[in-house]
């Protein structure tokens, strides 16, 4: 079983980014940044699209997709005891696509994740057992937050759960604004203790970048992020990038994908 997730960079059907995809011959995508798609994935995949939304609570030009070459599929809802949590993963939904898919005889839960770069309303910094949703290092709030709140709330770690998307968080955040850490390797720390190991990094023993600046040409962050359930890396195959060569030579995407793959029928 072969997994991607990518941001695509608002990335319209003409675009080359997807003759990439189809030759790398994924069972499961998890795709951010998708303004369009071409007619080969309908044809040969079961797929869920939404947009994704803005701060304003209106809806980007660009959305998120899943898409697998299974059977059934089935909606996940994200959701806890706390009210205004619940409200904000509603609103939010386009950017935390949640479905729990059939593929051969398996069962898999899947997000695909866009959290923004931005933080979510600063009122709701006000609302009950904050502390016990954001993070401690960070003044702020984020979807991520929401998203990592939701799973411990929910996941079943005897189960296959494959979390995958632009995070916009990376552990090298922690150390470019001055000494005090951001949260970036608590969040991490937070979802390894609920049984989600990020693949990219424990595969390969190290951070890889996943992202590269249009601007310098610096490589330095890895703010994409691929998370299984301890029961699903226990049959991991490989985990890298793609060659970052072809992609950034033809300006496919500022992100690099991530691709793993899975053993999961042994």
């Amino acid at each position: 079983m072969r997994v991607i997730t990518w941001n695509c960079r608002r990335a319209t059907k003409e675009k080359d980014i997807w003759k990439h995809l189809q030759k790398l011959s994924p069972d499961i995508m998890l795709l951010q940044e998708v303004s369009s798609f071409p007619n080969w994935i309908e044809n040969n995949y079961i797929y869920k699209y939404e947009k994704s939304s803005t701060k304003n609570n209106t809806k980007q030009r660009f959305g998120n997709f899943l898409a697998h070459n299974g059977g059934k599929i089935q909606e996940i809802e994200l959701t806890t005891e706390l009210a205004w949590v619940n409200k904000e993963l509603k609103r939010f939904k386009g950017n935390l696509l949640s479905y729990k898919i059939k593929l051969n005889s398996n069962t898999l839960n899947m997000i695909s994740v866009y959290s923004p770069a931005w933080p979510l309303n600063s009122d709701l910094l006000n609302q009950e057992q904050i502390g016990s949703v954001k993070l401690t290092q960070n003044r702020e709030l984020w979807l991520a937050d929401l998203l990592w709140y939701a799973l411990k709330c929910n996941i079943n770690p005897n189960e296959y759960y494959i979390i995958g998307g632009d995070f916009n968080l990376s552990i090298t955040f922690d150390s470019c604004w001055g000494k005090n850490p951001r949260g970036n390797q608590e969040y991490l720390d937070r979802m390894r203790k609920i049984g989600l190991i990020e693949c990219l990094k424990e595969y390969n023993g190290r951070l890889i970048p996943t992202f590269k600046n249009m601007a310098n040409g610096k490589m330095l962050h890895q703010m994409d992020h691929f998370f299984v359930t301890t029961k699903l890396y226990a049959k991991i195959k490989d985990c890298h990038v793609g060659d970052e060569s072809v992609i950034y030579r033809n300006k496919l995407s500022d992100h690099l994908p991530i691709i793993a793959d899975f053993n999961i029928n042994e």
